[in-house]
């Protein structure tokens, strides 16, 4: 537990360490702030840590764990085109 605490803590540190960088992209006026295909992908990353119960152990074994889904969210396909539902089954299919 007292790990976990610590890999905790400095993660909130380089997020503090990091803010400058990020605030950067304010200098630029009119530029975008967010858009909807950066809400809609955190959306489902909110959703995978809640319903993984967010993190557990280490900073490394949350890292893998992101990184996993972060690898099937991209390639897994997710085009209408691509996956459709099959009337009888109610199951996605993928066509090749």
């Amino acid at each position: 537990e007292e790990d976990s605490k610590k890999d905790i803590n400095l993660f909130k540190l380089f997020i503090v360490r990091s803010l400058s960088d990020f605030a950067k992209a304010y200098d630029f006026p009119g530029a975008h702030r967010t858009s909807n295909m950066i809400d809609r992908l955190m959306k489902r990353m909110d959703r995978h840590f809640f319903t993984t119960c967010y993190f557990h152990g280490s900073i490394f074994s949350a890292e893998l764990n992101i990184r996993g889904w972060a690898l099937i969210h991209n390639f897994a396909p997710s085009n209408p085109l691509t996956v459709k539902i099959r009337p009888q089954r109610g199951r996605l299919w993928f066509n090749p």
